[in-house]
């Protein structure tokens, strides 16, 4: 099945030669500026968008990851009237593109971090004051937040549907998330509930639920904000981001310094086991837990090799991963909490199961933290040690509730 899959892969990399290079002819094209622009920019967003579908499908994630980065561009450009400035960025996601076609061997790992590293070069942050991730259905409405964000300098990006969303949250780092209440396959609330829950790099970001509905006990959001759609609802949203941003400001300042003073030592565990039989994830965890200074590891492939090692190890940390052969996580964890060594010592998940009943089941039988599968290289120190922090309190994020 896996040869007759891997051949399926290379087949379709193949295909897309085809059409990556009609995308390479329309960046042209808009480069002359002979033609209908904005039916140019509608080819090419039409394109991305099935080879961003389709990549899915055939478990090339980090193909879909670039077309999501490109599809932002294209929608926070396409009220430009000259886009002159924009077709170096445009080439270069098209060569990103290129190169990681190329580059891509099925049946063989690929190291993606170096292409994330290049996707992130792209279009800097650094430069945007804040990051947005909008979720709305609605073509005019995304026309409305692009021409909204881009005039206070903000980085937008969009999905169109709650789960494609809740994907990126997973992956990508935001500054806020902007919901419509009605979103197909998972909808505002119950987005931005999920995003609470789990033990991520956004979960504690401010949210901004957009809504119609006119009744006085609309539902309240934790640590963000709900706005009525109304004549009004536009400024209400600047006024809105005029106070994230000064928040966003503030808490900048406050945690600008390295990670190694952010934490005292009585914040870091001193050892940590980590369990999971994907072996080949072992190397880049072992690159993140160097990164937690003053702190030992050891890392297992199976639950039985744990309930051997953590007696002797006494780690004060120890990660799970959820599904795994012989033992599943959550099994381990019933296992550990006999032994008179271990009962006591927290226990935190790493699994890309990420709905909410499982999510709830994880805590309810104990986890001190729950961290999502594809985990960000960059944040999982951070997540770890938040797992860490919040062995003994659950909770916590900002300052930020209101209702509007």
């Amino acid at each position: 099945m896996d040869k007759e899959f891997f051949e399926l892969q290379k087949y379709y990399l193949q295909g897309l030669s085809e059409k990556l290079d009609e995308v390479e002819v329309l960046i042209i094209k808009l480069e002359n500026g002979n033609e209908d622009q904005d039916t140019i920019l509608r080819d090419m967003k039409r394109i991305i968008h099935s080879i961003k579908g389709s990549a899915g499908s055939y478990n090339i994630n980090f193909l879909t990851t670039i077309c999501h980065k490109f599809e932002d561009y294209l929608a926070q450009i396409s009220c430009c009237t000259n886009y002159t400035n924009h077709i170096n960025i445009l080439l270069k996601y098209y060569d990103l593109m290129i190169e990681f076609i190329n580059d891509f061997c099925p049946a063989q790992k690929l190291n993606s971090i170096q292409y994330q590293l290049k996707l992130e070069s792209i279009t800097p942050r650094a430069k945007a004051k804040h990051s947005v991730l909008v979720v709305e259905p609605t073509k005019s409405f995304r026309m409305l937040y692009a021409k909204l964000f881009n005039s206070m300098g903000i980085d937008v990006s969009f999905s169109t549907n709650g789960h494609e969303a809740l994907a990126r949250l997973l992956r990508e780092r935001f500054g806020s998330l902007l919901t419509a209440k009605y979103t197909e396959l998972i909808n505002g609330p119950s987005l931005i509930a999920a995003l609470r829950v789990i033990e991520g790099q956004n979960r504690y970001i401010p949210t901004v639920l957009i809504t119609s509905d006119q009744e006085p006990t609309a539902q309240k959001i934790k640590n963000g904000f709900m706005v009525i759609k109304d004549k009004d609802f536009g400024k209400k949203i600047v006024h809105i981001y005029e106070d994230i941003l000064q928040y966003a400001s503030k808490k900048e300042k406050q945690e600008d310094k390295p990670v190694k003073e952010e934490f005292s030592t009585e914040d870091i565990p001193k050892k940590i086991l980590y369990v999971d039989d994907d072996a080949d994830i072992h190397a880049l965890v072992k690159v993140c837990l160097k990164k937690i200074k003053g702190t030992s590891f050891k890392l297992c492939t199976s639950g039985s090799e744990a309930l051997k090692i953590a007696p002797d190890f006494k780690p004060d940390l120890i990660l799970l991963d959820v599904l795994m052969p012989e033992m599943k996580g959550p099994e381990v964890l019933k296992e550990l909490k006999l032994l008179e060594e271990t009962r006591d010592i927290p226990v935190g998940f790493l699994t890309a199961i990420s709905q909410g009943e499982e999510i709830k089941r994880l805590k309810e039988i104990g986890a001190a933290g729950i961290i999502l599968k594809p985990f960000n290289l960059r944040t999982l120190p951070e997540d770890i040690l938040r797992v860490w922090r919040n062995r003994k309190k659950r909770g916590g994020g900002g300052s930020l509730n209101s209702r509007y």
